[in-house]
This record gives structure tokens, sequence and C-alpha cells, in this order.
């Protein structure tokens, strides 16, 4: 299955302004651009949007043929977005809802993504578990989605009474986290101590990238040398409880959530919130406590292993050969670089599903 998914604030800027300026657009075809050894950026034809999803899965590996076929489309729901379309007028937020989410707008938008904690598109950065050592979840809550977010996925749901839902976290709490803020490293931007920069890559601290690693094809360009979520089994398995809340608490509100990953883009060590894993942190807390719990307390949500924002076969492949997977995982999940492996990754293992 490939899943097509964007930024709504992408989507608002593209729909709001042509509201504004009472012009009509059309987002029902777009170009597809491919590259190849001989011929780079080439366009294809233009690929037209279907007016109703799939209901079989189609998926296209050959590295010949661009995947062109989407069986859903969707968006991130992020803080920043609900507050740009409150800006505006009812009905200009119906017109720019009813685009993106209604099944005869532009965009069609079925299938939407969450954010547990804070994302790069939130109001402030924050989690739903402050009080550190809060193991019981006492006082984990989802109060200020109830404010900024689920407004937000029910209105897209009046045009979209049929969208599903998933989820991941781009960081856990900051103080499950080994240096205790949400962001990875250092920027002008953020209040993180420089000198926590170093446990990334440990003493390591060459800055030309080309004496570390010569294929500049490789993303990232070097791994974390440790897991940013601390390796404390009381750590891991309140993080794995934290999921099944989530899952629970929006449920209490009406809405589903059918799917989860354990982080965004875990190789984008990023200034803003974030988290990178090694292969054996990755293993462990898939693995060993959020697959179980998902099992045990939410039977019906998949567990997918992403999202893969890497193009390091080796990493990926160690990762899925491990002998727990078939039991464990659904499917996989690929960003940005990790389009670049997604082919040969698929098929080694088509036994799963992909997104």
């Amino acid at each position: 299955m490939n899943l097509g998914c964007i930024n709504m604030k992408q989507a608002f800027l593209a729909l709001a302004l042509p509201v504004l300026a009472l012009s009509p657009i059309n987002a029902q075809t777009f170009d597809h651009f491919s590259t190849t050894e001989t011929k780079r950026w080439s366009v294809e034809k233009p690929v037209k949007l279907q007016s109703a999803t799939l209901s079989d899965e189609v998926v296209n590996t050959d590295v010949d043929h661009p995947i062109v076929t989407f069986r859903h489309w969707g968006t991130t729901f992020n803080e920043q977005d609900w507050r740009a379309l409150c800006l505006l007028s009812r009905e200009e937020q119906d017109e720019i809802l009813s685009r993106a989410f209604a099944p005869d707008g532009e965009l069609k938008f079925d299938r939407g993504r969450l954010s547990m904690n804070a994302n790069d598109y939130a109001l402030s950065w924050f989690s739903c578990s402050e009080v550190p050592g809060d193991f019981d979840l006492k006082h984990f809550n989802i109060d200020r989605d109830i404010v900024t977010i689920i407004p937000y996925v029910r209105a897209a749901h009046k045009y979209c009474p049929e969208i599903t839902l998933w989820m991941s976290p781009w960081s856990p709490p900051a103080w499950m986290k080994i240096n205790k803020h949400y962001a990875v490293q250092s920027n002008p931007h953020n209040d993180l101590d420089p000198k926590l920069d170093r446990l990334l890559f440990g003493d390591d601290d060459r800055s030309d990238n080309e004496q570390v690693n010569p294929d500049k094809r490789l993303f990232p360009r070097r791994l974390a040398v440790q897991d940013f979520f601390i390796q404390d089994p009381r750590y891991l398995q309140c993080y794995a409880d934290m999921f099944s809340r989530y899952i629970d608490l929006y449920k209490e509100q009406g809405i589903n959530i059918d799917r989860v990953m354990y982080q965004n883009e875990a190789y984008s060590y990023t200034p803003y919130p974030g988290c990178p894993w090694t292969s054996d942190g990755i293993l462990r807390f898939n693995m060993e406590y959020l697959a179980p719990t998902l099992k045990e307390k939410n039977p019906g949500v998949e567990l997918y292993l992403g999202t893969f924002n890497t193009n390091r076969y080796d990493h990926v492949k160690g990762l899925l050969s491990d002998s727990r997977m078939a039991d464990n995982i659904k499917g996989i999940g690929f960003q940005w670089e990790g389009g670049q492996i997604l082919p040969r990754i698929h098929k080694e293992y088509p036994q799963y599903s992909y997104i």
C-alpha cells in the first residue's frame, strides 16, 4: 500500500490563497518527476487523482516505473494548521475543509496522522506527560489536544466521515530522554545546552562529514551512537503504556486510532522535537514493550515499524531480519530518503504492508 501524506499547512497555503482571492484552483492532477542514471528531473505525464480510494491494495515496486497509484491520500493534524484555519471566517474554513477532505474536493484526504506530544508544527513544545517520574501515568492527559487537535479532526470528519487515523510521536516527554530536552541538537532558536550535542555522536566531533563517510548519498551521514530514550525498563514500559493511554483517551472522545509507529523520522537529528534510536533500542522497545502492550490493551491497533527516513539499506534490513518481526509488525513506514530503498525492501519482505 502506498499512502501519500503531506502537511496540512502546505495544503492550507495552496487552498487558502485561492479562497481569499475568490479564484478557482485545480488540484485534480499533479505532475510526476523522475530521475534516472541518464535523465534527471524528467516530467512524466500528468497524473489524475481518482474520485474514490481503491478497494484493493496496489503497489508498484518496479524501479523502472514510478509509484503513482495511491490507496489513500492523507495529512497530519497540527496545531499551527488549526490556528491558521481559526483566523478565517466560518465560510472560508468550510471552503478549505471541503476542498481538502470532501470526496468531491480537490485533495480528497481520507487518512490522517496524529502526533502524540509536540511536533515541529506545534504552537509550543509539550507532552502529554509533563510530570517527571509519573510512571503510573496519573497525570497523563490529552487536554491540549482537546483544544487544538480534536476540533480539527472533527471538522475534517464532517466532510469525510470515513477518515481513518494513525499516530506517532516526534519526541517522548523530555524527562524520558538522556538530554532532558525535546530537541536533539542545539540551535540559536532553542535553549538546549550545546555541550549536550556530543551525546549524538560521542567524542567523534569531526565536522567534515566526508571523513566520516565518503558516500554522500547516504542519509544520515552518521548514525547516533546511543539511544536518546532512556533504556531503563521502567521508562520503556511507561512509554509503551503512554501509547495505549493516548489511544484510549482519543477513543473516549469518539476518535479511533487504528495504527501506530514508534517514532517519526528517527534519523533526523533535529533542533526541534525528535529522538534518535539505535538498532538495539528500536528492537528492544518495539518487540519487548510496545508490541506486547498493544496486543494486550489495544488488540485492534496495528503496529508499523517506522518511520524510516533513511536510505541505509543494511541498517533497515538488519532490523527487519530480527526473528520477532513477523509476530509483532504489521507493516513498515517510509519517509523522505527511505523511499529510495522501498522497492528493494518490499521485494525482499513482501509479507508486510508499506506506507
